[in-house]
């Protein structure tokens, strides 16, 4: 034998869902919350493996040793950079992972401290005559930038899918027509 529940404990509506109705219910609401978690998980994975992507393009360096080489040089650090550059450039654009561990991210980063603007132009020459001109020192704050925006982006996205996974789940539930409060 079984205690009767107290009459306040019944939800009087849902007494005419029969067990196979809320079994039916539980399954369609174990498959909406799947596919809810499908779809955060990957949301989630995208927005991390972008993130890895930007920071793994910029590799941390050293920038001390540049620094001194490049000491009084500053055309020599210009060229380098602006070579990396194309050369990176070119590589995404087949498709390919560039990586910057060479002088353009160190002059970037030193152009910012010497409060040189990140929209200023930097070219290569040849022979007198321009062959590229390019604003390499904005391509790599925005790069940061964004880099830091994809990482910021994933912990928003949890906390928004537990949010939003909470209100469908207490929504489902109450959906599935349980005819006692327990």
């Amino acid at each position: 034998m079984k205690q009767a529940s107290e009459p306040t404990d019944i939800i009087w509506e849902n007494r005419h869902f029969t067990s196979a109705q809320r079994f039916l219910r539980t399954i369609i609401v174990i498959l909406i919350v799947i596919g809810v978690l499908a779809c955060s998980f990957f949301t989630i994975f995208t927005a991390q493996k972008l993130a890895l992507a930007m920071k793994q393009k910029y590799p941390k360096m050293p920038c001390g040793p540049l620094i001194e080489e490049y000491n009084n040089r500053r055309e020599a650090w210009v060229r380098d950079s602006v070579n990396e550059y194309i050369i990176n450039n070119a590589i995404e654009e087949k498709g390919g992972v560039a990586l910057y561990t060479g002088p353009m991210q160190c002059f970037c980063n030193q152009e910012k401290k010497l409060k040189h603007k990140k929209t200023e132009y930097y070219e290569l020459k040849k022979e007198g005559k321009v062959e590229f001109r390019e604003q390499i020192c904005l391509q790599y704050q925005n790069d940061k930038l964004l880099s830091k925006i994809l990482a910021l982006s994933v912990t928003v996205i949890v906390v928004a899918v537990n949010v939003i996974l909470k209100k469908i789940v207490v929504a489902l539930v109450s959906w599935i027509g349980e005819d006692t409060v327990s």
